[in-house]
């Protein structure tokens, strides 16, 4: 799984892997996921990043939960382990420094959606590999629409979250949005990044 990934990056710059989890490993994030909505926890997501973040929902309509602490369960260590193996895999493959990652759940509700963008910041260009991983099925909206590496116009996949599907691309070149949501859609996504641990709370 981790060489194919490897190579359709190299080819395209963007990967699709099912079955990344289990369904019962999505079921558990999901349980965490909702209990942490519960306890409102959850925040409007911004754009740009620290200094220049603001929150701007003609952009972006969703809200983020930070994950400071992946020994909170089982599913959260197999995934933050599945991850790391793919850091390493990615870093050999393509010669990269790639140290650490930051991760979010992720909440669209009906009507939420993200614009199309990049997800490194021009000010930071730390992030590398960008990694989504869908915990539930969505059975009409909430798609991630990519776009070809070489031409920002040209839609390359239109993806359909599927509960367990890990979409991966470069945080740099490949332009994607998510389309509005005509349910609610759960997702857990991951930045590969090339720095050490930033000294303050994203």
């Amino acid at each position: 799984m981790l060489s194919e990934i490897c190579l359709e990056l190299e080819n395209k710059g963007w990967s699709i892997v099912d079955h990344f989890l289990t369904d019962s490993e999505c079921h558990q994030l999901m349980e965490h996921l909702l209990v942490k909505e519960n306890e409102d926890s959850f925040r409007s997501a911004g754009v740009s990043r620290h200094l220049n973040k603001q929150v701007n929902s003609s952009i972006r309509d969703s809200k983020i939960f930070w994950i400071n602490n992946f020994e909170e369960n089982s599913a959260l260590q197999c995934y933050k382990a599945k991850v790391s193996d793919l850091m390493i895999e990615l870093n050999q493959y393509f010669f990269l420094s790639m140290k650490r990652f930051e991760s979010q759940f992720a909440i669209y509700e009906r009507g939420g959606f993200y614009k199309k963008h990049v997800d490194q910041h021009p000010e930071t260009r730390h992030r590398q590999v960008s990694c989504v991983l869908y915990l539930e099925d969505c059975k009409e909206g909430g798609e991630l629409v990519i776009y070809n590496k070489s031409n920002r116009l040209e839609v390359d996949k239109c993806v359909t979250p599927r509960r367990g599907r890990m979409v991966v691309f470069f945080s740099s070149g490949i332009f994607h949005e998510v389309l509005r949501a005509c349910e609610k859609r759960f997702s857990l996504t991951s930045w590969l990044r090339d720095d050490e641990q930033l000294p303050f709370t994203i």
